[in-house]
């Protein structure tokens, strides 16, 4: 199961995430992501997002994160060392 993860956005894109205990700064500029992830059918506008980001001990992933509208909470959905 996707784990839960702490979005925040800057202009309507992912600038910072909270996952594992750690603070990740976005690097890039992150990718609206149009294709659907498990069990959801309809996606939402910028209900998904790709995104490179680091954190303060040099580790750096890929991220792809997605709103989940039953949680009604973002869940990272793949990382990508």
């Amino acid at each position: 199961m996707p784990e839960p993860v702490m979005l925040t956005m800057s202009h309507d894109k992912p600038s910072s995430m909270q996952w594992d205990g750690r603070d990740f700064r976005v690097l890039d500029e992150p990718t609206l992501l149009d294709m659907e992830y498990g069990s959801m059918t309809h996606l939402l506008p910028n209900s998904a997002w790709r995104f490179t980001a680091a954190c303060a001990d040099g580790d750096v992933r890929v991220f792809d994160v997605r709103f989940d509208q039953a949680a009604e909470q973002w869940r990272m959905v793949r990382r990508y060392v």
